[in-house]
């Protein structure tokens, strides 16, 4: 409880002070203020090593999340899929979201390379650009069909 208590928690403070200074989006700090994505992860997180209970459920979840797999009916799914990972994410490695896509028949995959777990945060331009190109590629898809 004490290494909770004087270790993590301040830490992860430090850590998200860091984060935040080498992903934020200086478009994003001029319309939401130099700490909109500090404040996004403080949201995000919400407390998880206030205590020990929360900290357990955190980890928790991210087991059961895994214990359930999909990955063996991702070749079945025939709708076009954008797959937008970020090269720094930690939660959910780029190298996943690359075995993704080269699963799903219809999948593009954007790696952004200066963005962590939250890309549309981080670097929201190249993450909006990805997603218009995506949707004119089916738009164009759609007409030739039609």
């Amino acid at each position: 409880e004490h290494l909770r208590c004087y270790l993590l928690q301040p830490s992860m403070k430090y850590y998200l002070r860091v984060y935040v200074t080498i992903f934020g989006s200086p478009l994003l700090q001029d319309l939401m203020g130099d700490h909109y994505l500090f404040n996004f992860f403080e949201q995000y997180l919400n407390g998880i090593c206030d205590d020990s209970v929360s900290l357990y459920h955190w980890f928790r979840a991210f087991q059961e999340l895994h214990s359930h797999s999909v990955y063996h009916l991702l070749d079945k799914i025939r709708t076009p899929t954008l797959i937008v990972s970020g090269m720094f994410d930690v939660l959910l490695p780029c190298l996943n979201s690359f075995e993704m896509a080269r699963k799903l028949p219809n999948a593009l995959h954007c790696c952004d390379v200066y963005s962590s777990h939250a890309t549309i945060l981080e670097n929201p331009e190249s993450c909006v650009y990805e997603m218009v190109m995506f949707i004119k590629r089916i738009q164009k898809y759609k007409d030739k069909q039609s």
